[in-house]
């Protein structure tokens, strides 16, 4: 499978409950093309900066062998908008409104276009397809001309750091 193949699924239409925990657990990810019409509609400020190496296994690999960082815009964690994403990046989609409902349905990101309660566990392959599309010039400077827009500060990596302290520290062991 392929970014193109991917693209070409059809579009599902489902609020279900099991759909819409998808959306409270994590936002869902978008090819290059979905965060610049996001951006161009006014919502830059509700997308963070994702780092795909939180993950190693969705990282692609140089030829040489060696591992390449990978970052991509996705919509925010509530808390997170025009941020960096948290390191366990787990939370409610900022675009998830009160009555459980995408408030940018029409233009949300090809994930969450074409993913359904069906696959829920299984989209492992498609999260690696679109992380490695962000690989490009195209995909740099979309980041680039959103870290402007929002006025982006990176201090926020030693902040978001000290937050996930916090969290493991919840962590119960029974």
């Amino acid at each position: 499978m392929n970014l193109d193949d991917i693209l070409k699924k059809p579009i599902i239409e489902c609020a279900c409950d099991k759909c819409i925990s998808a959306c409270k657990y994590r936002p869902c990810w978008g090819t290059i093309e979905d965060m610049e019409n996001i951006i161009d509609k006014g919502f830059s400020a509700s997308l963070m900066l994702e780092h795909c190496l939180v993950l190693e296994h969705w990282s692609p690999y140089k030829e040489d062998g060696e591992i390449e960082n990978v970052f991509l815009l996705v919509p925010a964690l509530r808390g997170y908008e025009g941020r960096r994403a948290p390191f366990y990046p787990i939370g409610t989609c900022t675009f998830l409104n009160k009555e459980d409902r995408c408030i940018i349905h029409k233009i949300k990101p090809t994930l969450g276009k074409v993913m359904s309660h069906n696959d829920i566990g299984s989209e492992l392959g498609e999260h690696k397809i679109v992380a490695k599309s962000w690989y490009c010039e195209e995909g740099i400077n979309l980041i680039e001309r959103w870290k402007e827009l929002v006025n982006f500060n990176d201090v926020d990596k030693i902040e978001n750091n000290f937050r996930e302290i916090d969290w493991f520290s919840d962590l119960k062991v029974y």
